[in-house]
């Protein structure tokens, strides 16, 4: 049995496979392009001469396919042949276009019409003999089919098939989408087969399968989010009412509540105490040793509280503070605008005159001047007899020498002559060189203050401090007291209070105080002015 492989991984186009009608070749083997690999199955198409004739429908067993040949392709000079791959009833790519060649047998004559066999015979043998001399098969080889299956004969072209091994063609990788979009790539750089869709219709439902065995114990889960509000709970029975407890500490002062609904006019009051603020002392002590007794209605001012005369107790009585406490610093107002400059004022005194600088040093000597031009000589005089001294006369000129005389006697020392003319100034000398650095200067006086800067921004408000220990429990105010009634200091010594029931004091003038109609008995009437 012969066997023919048609590699269509490869680049080849045409395929020797013997003679026109010949029966040995039986099948072939066909590998497919590496991009078809992935695929149900494959369908061989032919083309003889104007008809397109497809195949059986092949699988892919070992890497390759196997396709018996039949008498109508083998009785044909040239047929071509193309191989498509489908996945379902989609086709998915097809092998480029390949030639299969059958030669004449000798005489031209197709051996399977032939009758006689004597004839049949003589052709037969013609075959072996051209099939071993053009296409010689070696020998003391074994040969095996892509399955391993040893074949009695192969179909070798042109030697012993020790040629080359061509290079590895590209690999094309198919993927599929959810959608069921068949596509390819490859890492040869080849055209890609065009993306189809092979996903089928929805089948029917498949059986319930078999009851699975019980699972494992699941690990344990997180512990679940926080489940909503339960419903509220039927009330409980009450419970005895229990022993009082110990007051508490005193509270921070209440945040101020928001203003109650006007009230419904209380009945009229019997008529108030009229108070008269006379005055003000430094202490009780004061205003007890300047007014020791006092009239209904009289009241001072110590430190900010009010005390009146009482005629029950026969003395001063503190009826509470009629000061606020003093107000925080208010923010500080916006920088105001700049002012209109002020009228000049009238000039100061004209200073005294400062002490005299320290002595600079000596300037250096100038260059000396050129020397002056030499007068002519004059002439000689005869000497005169000796004269008074006469008055100084002025200067006279430069005469010329005259001619020596004999010397006279020796004269009285004349008087001393008047100061010479100022001669004309020298040409000037070539400056000196430039003299060295003098000493530091005395420290000049203090300049006046820079104008006052403009307010800077406030700053950011610091970080909240961390809250301040739990101080100790205070001594507290004494149990008792009424309803109205507040503690007041019953003397100097710490905590030694005692409770008086309040009087609201009401600041007025005298004329408020008389329109009244009606005062209460509880209020005292502060009249000021």
């Amino acid at each position: 049995m012969r066997i023919r492989i048609i590699d269509l991984s490869s680049d080849r186009q045409v395929y020797p496979m013997g003679f026109v009608g010949e029966n040995d070749f039986r099948t072939m083997e066909i590998i497919p392009p590496h991009d078809m690999r992935n695929v149900d199955f494959y369908v061989a198409r032919f083309g003889i001469g104007n008809e397109n004739v497809p195949s059986e429908t092949m699988t892919l067993v070992d890497g390759v396919l196997t396709l018996a040949l039949w008498q109508r392709l083998t009785k044909n000079k040239s047929v071509t042949m193309t191989l498509e791959g489908y996945i379902g009833e989609s086709l998915i790519g097809k092998s480029h276009m390949v030639t299969l060649q059958f030669r004449e047998a000798a005489g031209g004559a197709d051996p399977s019409e032939e009758s006689d066999p004597t004839i049949a015979a003589q052709i037969n043998e013609l075959h072996e003999k051209a099939f071993t001399s053009a296409e010689e098969t070696p020998t003391g080889i074994d040969f095996y089919n892509i399955r391993g299956e040893k074949v009695d004969d192969v179909y070798v072209e042109g030697g012993t098939g020790g040629g080359t091994p061509g290079k590895d063609g590209a690999t094309f990788t198919p993927a599929v989408s959810a959608g069921g979009d068949l596509s390819w790539t490859n890492n040869g750089g080849k055209p890609n087969p065009p993306t189809v869709n092979v996903k089928g219709p929805q089948g029917a439902p498949g059986m319930d399968g078999a009851q699975g065995p019980k699972g494992d114990v699941g690990t344990q889960g997180d512990t679940g989010a926080q489940g909503a509000q339960g419903l509220q709970g039927e009330p409980g029975t009450p419970g005895t009412k229990g022993d009082t407890g110990a007051t508490g500490l005193q509270g921070p002062k209440g945040d101020t509540g928001a203003q109650g609904a006007q009230g419904t006019p209380g009945a009229d009051g019997k008529d108030g105490t009229g108070v008269n603020i006379r005055g003000s002392y430094d202490s009780i002590e004061a205003l007890r040793a300047a007014h020791p007794t006092g009239a209904v209605g009289d009241a001072y001012l110590i430190s900010g509280y009010l005390w009146v005369w009482s005629d029950t107790e026969s003395d001063w009585i503190n009826v509470g503070i009629i000061q606020g406490p003093k107000g925080d610093t208010g923010a500080q107002g916006a920088q105001g605008l700049q002012g209109e400059p002020g009228t000049p004022g009238t000039p100061g005194a004209k200073g005294d005159t400062g002490a005299q600088g320290l002595q600079g040093p000596k300037g250096d000597t100038g260059a000396q001047g050129a020397q002056g031009l030499q007068g002519e000589p004059g002439t000689p005089g005869t000497p005169g007899a000796k004269g008074d001294t006469g008055a100084q006369g002025a200067q006279g000129l430069q005469g010329e020498p005259g001619t020596p005389g004999t010397p006279g006697a020796k004269g009285d020392t004349g008087a001393q002559g008047l100061q010479g003319l100022q001669g004309e100034p020298g040409t000037p000398g070539t400056p000196g060189a430039k003299g060295d650095t003098g000493a530091q200067g005395l420290q000049g006086p203090k300049g006046d203050t820079g104008a006052q800067g403009a307010q800077g921004p406030k700053g950011d408000t610091g970080a909240t401090g961390a809250q301040g220990l739990q101080g100790a429990a205070g001594a507290g105010l004494p149990t008792g007291g009424t309803a109205g009634q507040i503690p007041v200091k019953a003397s100097a010594t710490n905590f030694d209070v005692e409770w008086q029931t309040r009087i609201k004091t009401v600041t007025m003038t005298q004329a408020q105080y008389n329109a009244l109609v009606t005062k209460d008995a509880n209020t005292l009437y502060a009249i000021v002015g």
